[in-house]
């Protein structure tokens, strides 16, 4: 960590960021381009030593820290890193993406724990710590990425229930934190996270398998390109005065949003005078 760090002020180009998960995916390519735009950065994740190379120009703007959002301990001490060092948290970004691949009778109690852990739990530790800070200065961004997952649903119900929970949350947040100057926006980034974020169940049934079978083999690379334009459109969303509630990446994901949004309006259509049967009397 350099002793030689700036004092961010408070104007736009010198935001601080905070991110959870900065060592995998849109996490470590949101570090850069916030780097670049002329941001401080406290990356914070399990392997640090990632920003060692190719991040050498950044030792006045970055601090990469060491920290397990699983580890209430750790979490704590990043995030007095984080305000020791640049006073401030602007702008707080949870990426954890992990993904649990199996029908839901497949998967144990251990691993579903262990996904909620890693994209829940770890994130509510992060929020905990940070948003004290927020609400003292009435002012900051929580910004959370939220799995995507390909178009099957089958095989990814666990992974699209953490997702869900993520969601649920994020919004209720919103509320709460508007009144209070913090605005909170959830990003589907599009992807899975990529292999070092996969889990197949261990379990194997085989009455899945004709239906599970592509889940299962399912293998995603993330396109460095493509997650750097997706970072730099997380960056142009932190530029606006009211950023978005939810933020979907990617045509693919956007058009599947879409999809699913055209799929409950038709259901919710198509049984409507079930739905409002006796509502009048209720």
């Amino acid at each position: 960590m350099s002793n030689d760090l700036l004092d961010p002020g408070d104007d736009i180009g010198n935001r601080v960021w905070f991110i959870a998960g900065a060592c995998h995916g849109l996490g470590r390519e949101l570090v850069r381009a916030a780097l670049e735009r002329g941001d401080f950065v406290v990356a914070a994740g399990r392997r640090p030593e990632i920003f060692a190379e190719g991040f050498e120009t950044y030792a006045h703007t970055l601090v990469a820290l060491a920290m397990d959002a699983d580890d209430a301990h750790e979490v704590r001490v990043a995030v007095d890193t984080a305000i020791r060092c640049f006073g401030h948290i602007d702008i707080l970004v949870n990426n954890g993406c992990a993904s649990l691949i199996g029908a839901v009778e497949e998967a144990s109690d251990l691993e579903v724990r262990r996904l909620f852990e890693d994209n829940l739990f770890g994130l509510l530790s992060v929020m905990r710590e940070v948003l004290p800070h927020m609400r003292e200065r009435r002012h900051g961004h929580v910004v959370t990425l939220a799995s995507g997952y390909p178009d099957q649903a089958a095989g990814f119900g666990l992974t699209h229930a953490v997702r869900g929970a993520i969601i649920g949350l994020s919004e209720a947040m919103t509320q709460e934190l508007k009144p209070l100057g913090i605005q909170v926006t959830t990003v589907d980034p599009g992807t899975l996270g990529g292999p070092q974020a996969r889990v197949v169940a261990r379990q194997v049934i085989a009455d899945y398998d004709a239906r599970l079978g592509p889940a299962r083999l399912w293998h995603e690379e993330l396109d460095e390109l493509v997650m750097a334009n997706r970072a730099k459109a997380v960056l142009k969303a932190m530029d606006l005065p009211k950023g978005p509630g939810h933020l979907v990446l990617g045509a693919r994901a956007f058009e599947r949003a879409l999809r699913r949004l055209t799929a409950l309006q038709a259901e919710l259509s198509a049984w409507r005078n079930l739905s409002l049967l006796n509502s009048e009397a209720a």
